[in-house]
């Protein structure tokens, strides 16, 4: 670490603990990453190094990033550490490698046709809830309108719970709004959260023959602000011979607690360690340094009005560590029950859990550790037991928050059949017997919108009746 101190000033003597990485050693992109791309941008590989393009149209991107972000707690320093390979720049496009979310940005790269930081932070995406305040009396259909954007919902549940579930579904569908808005359905809401921050203006509407609803705005969008720092402009050291259009490996240090400086290092092979080239110093300010602490890591290319040259980010590795005393995360008395009866030799949804897209109307960042499983078979024959990840599930779900104000986790037992998804698990419970199982260690934590289902079938016969609690924790 530059300087062996971390982002507060501490010996490096603390414990430096790894918590997310991502390499592309073998030249694939695998589930511990996330891609984005469109208007002919891409995300891929090439050889052993993660490539993101622009292509040559206006507005191509093609991002790569880590699928968990850090999770901050007070008082620990963060640092990242990664590789980076950009195109000379040219007029209204981005590129860079650093640490980013929706709403902030840490990195280093070109601004246009400047290199230099990148420093963005205080965006917010616009938040609207639509509440169901009476259910489709039948099969019909209503006609939805997010900023001027319409779209088709097909009604056929009687509840409240029921058509959010089929408004959140379709709308997440829909081509137009799909791809601007984000949905989430819990009992009978929908939270809809823009992909882009900024405000977001135009027609908010609902119209069916029976069903009626309101559309209310819980957090009005903001743009980002910008504070990026030509090299030219480095406040600690802007001489060494970096050439941005090759390989080098960049480390940004931050605290927060509101008000830690930010400090952005490179590695110097000449010296062998890493040198500091700016600090952002954010003592005596009016607002935080970031507006969510919370970051991922990875590589960017956006085309923000350029066209005809491809712009190319490229990085084989990348990893985000907390510089601190460990920190347990969080336990409490965390557990959601769920009783189904009928089970046959049918795969079904016991109980699903969803780490929470939304956590106070803004994007949740933070992580879900499911912890051990009780089941209880009154069946006179043994049942299976299967744990999988991002299942699909079938019938009308109804998403429940298990504490809007207290928790990222929400569950659903009304889903009815069970395909697809990642086996994690899979176990008999005997006739008439109960079993615990220890998830933990087992599942890796779940990130914004990945679930657990806990699903059940019969080895043989019909009409069993199984019964579940799961317990949790979660670091947000």
């Amino acid at each position: 670490m530059a300087e062996n101190k971390s982002a507060f000033g501490e010996p490096v003597h603390l414990p430096v603990v790894t918590e997310v990485m991502t390499s592309c050693a073998y030249g694939v992109i695998d589930d511990r990453n996330e891609t984005f791309s469109a208007t002919g941008g891409s995300a891929d590989t090439e050889d052993n190094l993660f490539r993101c393009q622009t292509g040559t149209s206006i507005g191509g991107y093609g991002v790569i990033r880590s699928k968990h972000a850090i999770v901050y707690h007070a008082g620990q320093a963060i640092r990242s550490r990664l590789t980076g390979m950009f195109t000379a720049g040219v007029p209204l496009s981005l590129q860079f490698a650093g640490l980013f979310s929706l709403t902030e940005t840490l990195a280093f790269g070109y601004d246009g046709d400047t290199f230099g930081i990148i420093y963005e932070s205080h965006g917010r995406a616009e938040c609207r809830e639509l509440e169901v305040t009476a259910a489709a009396g039948g099969a019909e259909s209503a006609t939805i309108t997010f900023g001027g954007d319409a779209a088709t919902a097909n009604l056929t549940a009687t509840t409240a719970a029921g058509n959010a579930f089929e408004i959140a579904r379709d709308l997440n569908a829909d081509a137009t709004l799909g791809a601007k808005w984000n949905f989430f359905q819990n009992d009978g809401h929908v939270v809809a959260i823009s992909k882009s921050v900024g405000p977001k203006s135009g027609t908010y509407s609902f119209s069916s023959a029976t069903a009626t609803a309101t559309i209310t705005q819980q957090k009005s969008g903001v743009a980002k602000t910008s504070n990026n720092v030509p090299r030219e402009q480095w406040n600690l050291n802007s001489t060494y011979n970096i050439d941005p259009t090759k390989l080098n490996i960049y480390e940004i240090d931050y605290g927060y607690l509101g008000s830690s400086a930010i400090t952005f290092s490179v590695y110097v092979n000449a010296l062998g360690h890493f040198v500091p080239v700016h600090r952002m110093k954010a003592r005596n300010q009016t607002k935080t340094n970031l507006g969510n602490p919370n970051l991922k890591v990875g590589w960017t290319a956006a085309s923000l009005g350029s066209s005809g040259t491809n712009l190319v980010v490229k990085g084989a590795s990348a990893c985000i560590q907390k510089v601190s005393q460990e920190h347990e995360i969080e336990v409490g008395a965390r557990a959601v029950e769920s009783s189904k009866t009928g089970v046959d030799t049918n795969l079904v949804n016991l109980i699903t859990i969803r780490n929470r897209g939304h956590y106070g109307y803004l994007y949740n960042l933070g992580e879900i550790l499911a912890v051990s499983a009780s089941i209880n078979n009154d069946h006179n024959k043994a049942i299976r037991v299967e744990f999988l990840k991002d299942a699909t599930l079938g019938g009308v779900c109804n998403f429940t928050y298990a504490n809007k104000n207290d928790s990222i986790l929400e569950y659903d037992t009304s889903g009815t059949t069970v395909t697809g998804g990642e086996l994690i698990d899979s176990f008999l419970v005997g006739a008439t017997s109960s079993e615990n199982f220890n998830i933990f260690g087992v599942l890796e934590p779940l990130a914004p919108r990945e679930t657990l289902t806990i699903a059940v079938k019969t080895v043989s016969g019909t009409g069993a009746a199984v019964d579940c609690a799961l317990a949790w924790k979660e670091d947000k």
